[in-house]
């Protein structure tokens, strides 16, 4: 909610001043430049690419999901936030649903510490291999 809030305080007094119509130009000029800011803004676009695909993923890249991520992409932080407490509130404190999705989240093993499976509760493969040689 934090991170809504001061993306939000920040971006609606230039949106006032400037507007939405020159976040493209802006955008896509200083990367056209190949100078630094450019390679900033390129660095910043593809950190919002890959933000946006695992909320793609989670929902099994149907049209809903893709959606959400071009959707995502130019909002940033605060569609991403908004998201991730708009689910959060349907899972409680199980993180594999939050982000993996309920069915996901269903078969996914979880690890315990080193070695152990919670789905098998015994010890995995490398554990064993050492207690066969002893």
């Amino acid at each position: 909610m934090g991170v809504l809030a001061v993306v939000g305080a920040y971006a609606l007094p230039v949106i006032r001043d400037d507007g939405l119509g020159g976040l493209s130009p802006a955008f896509s000029g200083n990367m056209a430049a190949m100078h630094w800011p450019g390679q900033f803004k390129l660095d910043f676009f593809c950190f919002l690419i890959f933000s946006g695909t695992p909320i793609a993923w989670r929902h099994h890249l149907r049209a809903g999901g893709i959606a959400l991520k071009i959707g995502g992409m130019p909002l940033g932080a605060p569609c991403l936030s908004v998201f991730l407490l708009a689910r959060a509130s349907g899972v409680g404190d199980d993180f594999a649903a939050l982000f993996l999705g309920p069915e996901r989240a269903g078969r996914a093993p979880r690890r315990l510490s080193a070695g152990f499976s919670a789905r098998r509760g015994q010890r995995g493969s490398r554990a064993r291999r050492r207690a066969q040689r002893r």
